[in-house]
C-alpha cells in the first residue's frame, strides 16, 4: 500500500490493476485510477469536501492554504486591478479547496498539469449524447496562470527551490474570430434593445465586456465623449462617441431609470456572467455559433485599421498597451489592404503592358 499525494488517499494495486480510495473515520470511497485526470480532480474534490467540518485543525504553517492566505495579503496580489483580483480569487478558492492540505513543496508539475486540464471542464456541465462535455481553454489557460503566479510568490519568499509551473504550455485556444457585417446584421434582427445596445458601444469604443457592463451615465461628458478606466489595464481613457453611437446612448437615456448605461430588460445593472449567458442565447438564437462578445473587440479594431488609423491612434480609442497587441487584432485588416493594393499593382501593371503597341 503506497500513500499518494493528495490527504487520505491510498493506492492499491491488484492482479496489475491500480485502485485509489479516499480513506478517512473508517470508510473507504473508490476514486477514478489516474490521479492526474480531470474526473479524479472532480470526485477527490467532491468526497473530501463531505468529510470536512468545522472542528478540523489548523493548516499547516507551509501549507497550500497559508501561502494563498500570504500571497491575497501581498503587493504581488494587491497591485492587481480589482477585476483581475476577483478572477484571482476564484481560482484560488478551487486550487485551496482542491489542494490546501498540501505542504506547497509538494505540488510539482504533473499536478499543476492535471489542475489546468480539470479546468477545462465544469462539473455541473451536461454531457452531450457523446458522454462529453463543453470545453472551456481560457479558462483552463488562466487557472494555470494563476497557479503560476501563486508558486512564483511561494519561491521568491523561499518556500519552495524552483516553481514547477514555470512555462507550462496552454491549451490551444484559438483565436476570437471578428464579428463580419453579416454577423451583425443577423444579431440585430433578433436581439431586444438593450442587447443591441452593448453591441453598439462594443463596435463604436471598441472596449472590453467588463467596462461596459460598468459604464454610467455619469461618465458621459459635455465634450461628446465617455471617460472610463480599464479593470483589466487600469488605463484611463477619454473616447470620443461616434455620431451613431451618440444618437443610440440619446434615446437610451430617455427611457432609462437607471445610473448604468447597459441594463437587463428589467433596468437592473448586468453581472457579466449573466450578460454572457443571455447574449450566448440570442447568438445562439441568430445561428452564430462560435461568436463571443469579445471578438467585437476585434472587429472594431480591425476597422479602425482598415479606416487607415495608425498604431498609436487605434491604441489611443481601445486601450491597448504595446503595438504588438494590435497587430494580433488587425493582421486580417492589413492583410486584406495589402492585399487590394497588391492587385491594383497588377492591374495597373497589365494595363500598362496591353497599351503598349506590337512590335
Amino acid at each position: 500500500m503506497v500513500k499518494v499525494a493528495f490527504p487520505f488517499v491510498e493506492k492499491n494495486t491488484s492482479k496489475g490493476r491500480v485502485y485509489l480510495r479516499y480513506r478517512r473515520n473508517g470508510r473507504r470511497v473508490s476514486l477514478p485510477s489516474d490521479p492526474t485526470s480531470k474526473e479524479f480532480y472532480e470526485a477527490y474534490h467532491r468526497i473530501h469536501s463531505s468529510f470536512e467540518d468545522s472542528g478540523k485543525p489548523s493548516p499547516a504553517a507551509d501549507s497550500v492554504t497559508v501561502i494563498i492566505d500570504a500571497f491575497k495579503k501581498s503587493s504581488d496580489f494587491l497591485d492587481l486591478s480589482r477585476s483581475t483580483q476577483a478572477n484571482y480569487k476564484t481560482h484560488l478558492r478551487i486550487i485551496d479547496e482542491c489542494l490546501g492540505n498540501e505542504p506547497i513543496q509538494a505540488i510539482n508539475r504533473r499536478i499543476v498539469l492535471a489542475f489546468r486540464d480539470m479546468m477545462l471542464t465544469k462539473p455541473t456541465d451536461p454531457v452531450d449524447e457523446n458522454g462529453n462535455k463543453p470545453t472551456y481553454p481560457a479558462r483552463a489557460n488562466y487557472a494555470g496562470e494563476v497557479f503560476r503566479r501563486l508558486l512564483s510568490f511561494a519561491f521568491d519568499r523561499g518556500y519552495i527551490l524552483f516553481n514547477p509551473a514555470t512555462r507550462p504550455g496552454k491549451v490551444k485556444t484559438g483565436s476570437y474570430r471578428p464579428w463580419t457585417e453579416a454577423d451583425i446584421e443577423a444579431f440585430r434582427e433578433i436581439a431586444p434593445p438593450h442587447i443591441i445596445l452593448a453591441l453598439d458601444i462594443a463596435l463604436h469604443t471598441g472596449q472590453r465586456l467588463g467596462d461596459i457592463l460598468n459604464m454610467t451615465w455619469s461618465q458621459i461628458t459635455d465634450d461628446g465623449g465617455v471617460r472610463l478606466t480599464q479593470g483589466k489595464t487600469g488605463a484611463e481613457l477619454w473616447l470620443p462617441l461616434h455620431h451613431k453611437l451618440a444618437a443610440t446612448l440619446e434615446t437610451h437615456k430617455k427611457a432609462s431609470t437607471s445610473t448604468h448605461i447597459v441594463t437587463t430588460a428589467a433596468g437592473k445593472p448586468y453581472k457579466p456572467d449573466h450578460f454572457k449567458h443571455e447574449w450566448k442565447r440570442w447568438a445562439d438564437k441568430a445561428g452564430l455559433q462560435g461568436l463571443v462578445f469579445h471578438g467585437l473587440r476585434k472587429t472594431a479594431t480591425g476597422n479602425l485599421a482598415e479606416a487607415g488609423c495608425t498604431s498609436e491612434q487605434i491604441k489611443a480609442i481601445t486601450g491597448h498597451k504595446t503595438d504588438r497587441m494590435v497587430s494580433h487584432y488587425v493582421a486580417g485588416a492589413k492583410q486584406k489592404e495589402r492585399a487590394k493594393a497588391a492587385m491594383k499593382k497588377l492591374e495597373t501593371a497589365q494595363l500598362i503592358f496591353d497599351e503598349l503597341p506590337n512590335s
